[in-house]
């Protein structure tokens, strides 16, 4: 279970913004969700590790579960807020805060 659309806290900005995704997938199965908000039940794990790597360990999992024939459920961008600090070469994901503002909406 995860998310395509999210909402994202810029701590430079002092702003809440929320994506604007032309997607629009949400409360559907789906083949692919954003990588820090995965959830999902120990029967999985069981059978799905994530791979020993440092980067993209999120999306192989996903690959993983797949073809181990598990569903990959998208659920609405509510209820979850991405903090995104100053820094943007703090965080994993090495976009600019510039490129989400762009795409998103100031709630």
């Amino acid at each position: 279970m995860g998310k395509s659309k999210s909402n994202y806290y810029f701590e430079g900005f002092n702003e809440l913004r929320t994506s604007t995704s032309k997607n629009g997938k949400e409360n559907r199965y789906v083949d692919w969700i954003g990588g820090p908000i995965i959830c999902f039940r120990n029967e999985v794990f069981e059978k799905v590790k994530f791979r020993d790597i440092t980067l993209g360990e999120d999306q192989y999992f996903l690959i993983d579960s797949i073809e181990k024939e598990f569903k990959i459920f998208i659920i609405s961008k509510f209820n979850h807020i991405l903090f995104r600090s100053k820094d943007s070469n703090e965080h994993t994901w090495k976009v600019k805060h510039n490129t989400l503002i762009k795409a998103s909406t100031k709630i």
